[in-house]
């Protein structure tokens, strides 16, 4: 009986153990559940509260919206876009995905504003995307890019162009006439290329004739062109069909002189070449045209022209000469061969010092730079050339013999320098040579009787005919010395020289004498006796003057005192007043006259 009490209540203790156990269990699962409960619903607040404050960041300040334009198809360049948007914001314009402009939205009691926009830049003739962004003018905050529209710029109708198709002409191409829309810019294209432009007026017909001359005319060639027209906001117009025209070649002008890279002193070369008959050749240096020439028609019908430059080429610089012909239907030919030429400056000219004189031929002497080839010059025209030798000093002297005969007269000599290259120097300065007769003949002794007294103060003087003898006499005078004449030689059998000739010659002052004197007392008695004739006759003429005077004034008082009297003397009869005529006349003819001049 112990045994089983003792086995009963071991039994107790294990099921109480097993309960025990069962209790813990579960209040550990209730304990984990709960926790997992707790921490479901943490984590899903969390994520609630996250969401919502994500949501509130995204509407916060939403995109604008595009009001306008509302039709895609758009007739301006430069279109305006405005809609709304929160106020105090700035709208931020994106054209084709790029930041073009902004601006400011103008705020609205209700809290959302308008905003307004205008392309400043014309829009090509293409289509693009419009978007717009807010941001925020107090907190810089941005919102998302809206929407996109999107437009497209369409052209407006082309001018006409009124010009055939395959046109051939044969003189050069030099307007453009249509019609266009008014207030349009027209653009000339030429080979593809926008050559020139200009602007139509308004007109109440919304088109607008027209006839331009371009500013550069076409002279050769085959050519296109097509016109297109610009609105005031920049919109282009559809293009004129394409039309190609061509103008018969005129053959361009040869130059053949000067050759090419030629240096040359001269500022006013001749230009030399050939053109084609009734042509009119047009010459160019540096691409400024010169001067023009028209050209000699030949049998060959191929003309030579010579063309001396207008305008002195500068000195020291490269020059292009070019030339361009032009018949008598305006055909202009093209550009010729270029020629390019350098024009130097001028060498050292030399200095003429004087004559020596001689016998028979002046010697010329001066100065010159070394190394230099002098050419001697009478009248301009070439006597001699000779080299002189050089000195040390770098300057050489020279003297030289005219080798040309000279007449009588006055000449010029002038020399011209060359360096060993043959670049001519300027003229050098004149000589004035004079050469008078070989001998003249003198005056008869008996004409000219010379006082003892100044036969003496010559020969104290020694100035005598015989010294004053030279045939060829060399003198260095100025231009404004010529009009003495040299002292002719004292020979027998020598004859007179004519008046002509003498005043074709230099003449010599009246001190040098040619062997005779002047009788100043007849000289001087002749002059006196001229003066008194003058004054004689100037007398005479007075006193004629007087006495006719008298007489009118005597005439005319007795008429006068005949008419104012009031006597019975004016019932005369007819045969008074006869007599009192005669008697009138008989007085003015009773008048004194005046002495006849004395005999001269």
């Amino acid at each position: 009986m112990i045994s089983k009490y003792i086995f009963d209540k071991n039994s107790a203790k294990q099921k109480n153990k097993q309960k025990l156990n069962k209790t813990h269990k579960k209040t550990k699962i209730l304990i984990t559940a709960m926790l997992l409960l707790v921490s479901g619903f943490f984590l899903t607040s969390k994520t609630k509260i996250q969401a919502q404050n994500n949501l509130e960041t995204k509407t916060q300040l939403p995109a604008p919206t595009i009001l306008v334009p509302q039709n895609p198809n758009i007739t301006t360049a430069k279109p305006v876009i405005a809609g709304v948007s929160l106020n105090n914001t700035i709208v931020e314009i994106y054209l084709n995905d790029v930041l073009t402009g902004q601006t400011e939205t103008n705020n609205h009691p209700s809290g959302v504003g308008n905003f307004f926009w205008s392309v400043s830049e014309p829009l090509n003739l293409k289509t693009h995307l419009i978007r717009t962004r807010a941001i925020d003018i107090n907190t810089q905050q941005a919102s998302d890019l809206s929407d996109g529209i999107s437009i497209n710029i369409i052209p407006f109708g082309s001018p006409t162009l009124l010009l055939p198709d395959q046109l051939i002409l044969t003189k050069p191409f030099s307007y453009v006439e249509g019609v266009a829309h008014n207030d349009s810019t027209i653009n000339i294209f030429i080979d593809g290329t926008s050559v020139e432009n200009f602007s139509l007026d308004f007109d109440p017909s919304n088109a607008k004739g027209f006839k331009h001359t371009l500013l550069n005319p076409i002279t050769s060639g085959k050519h296109t062109i097509y016109l297109q027209a610009k609105d005031q906001t920049g919109r282009l117009s559809l293009p004129t069909a394409v039309k190609t025209f061509k103008i018969t070649d005129f053959p361009a002008p040869t130059l053949i002189a000067p050759t090419s890279n030629l240096k040359t002193v001269d500022a006013n070369p001749i230009i030399e070449g050939f053109a084609f008959n009734d042509s009119k050749v047009q010459i160019f240096i540096d691409g400024i045209i010169d001067g023009e020439i028209k050209v000699q028609n030949h049998p060959s019908k191929t003309a030579h022209f010579l063309y001396s430059v207008k305008n002195s080429l500068l000195r020291g610089h490269p020059h292009n000469i070019t030339a361009k012909a032009e018949d008598q239907r305006g055909r202009i030919s093209s550009n010729s061969n270029n020629i390019q030429i350098f024009t130097q400056d001028l060498y050292i000219p030399p200095t003429l010092l004087g004559f020596k004189d001689t016998s028979t031929e002046p010697l010329v002497y001066g100065v010159a730079h070394n190394d230099s080839s002098i050419h001697l010059l009478i009248d301009g025209k070439l006597d001699s050339i000779f080299t002189p030798a050089n000195h040390l000093s770098g300057t050489l002297y020279f003297e030289s013999y005219l080798n040309t005969p000279v007449a009588y007269g006055t000449h010029q000599i002038s020399a011209q320098a060359f360096d060993l290259n043959g670049k001519p120097s300027l003229i050098s300065n004149i000589l004035y040579y004079i050469k008078t007769p070989e001998s003249i003949a003198p005056a008869p002794e008996a004409e000219v009787k010379e006082p003892e007294s100044t036969k003496e103060k010559l020969e104290e003087e020694n100035i005598s005919v015989q010294e004053k003898e030279d045939t060829g006499k060399i003198e260095i005078i100025e231009p404004e010395s010529a009009g003495q004449i040299q002292a002719p030689d004292e020979k027998e059998g020598a004859t007179s020289i004519d008046a002509e000739k003498l005043e074709e010659e230099e003449t010599l002052p009246l001190d040098a004498g040619i062997g005779t004197a002047a009788n100043w007392p007849l000289l001087f008695g002749v002059i006196i006796l001229i003066g008194l004739a003058v004054i004689f006759i100037g007398w005479y003429l007075g006193q004629k003057r007087k006495l006719l005077n008298e007489g009118i004034d005597k005439l005319f008082s007795e008429e006068e005192k005949s008419f104012d009297a009031d006597s019975p003397d004016n019932n005369q009869d007819d045969a008074k007043k006869e007599n009192k005529t005669k008697k009138q006349e008989s007085s003015i003819d009773d008048l004194p006259m005046p002495p006849p001049p004395p005999a001269i």
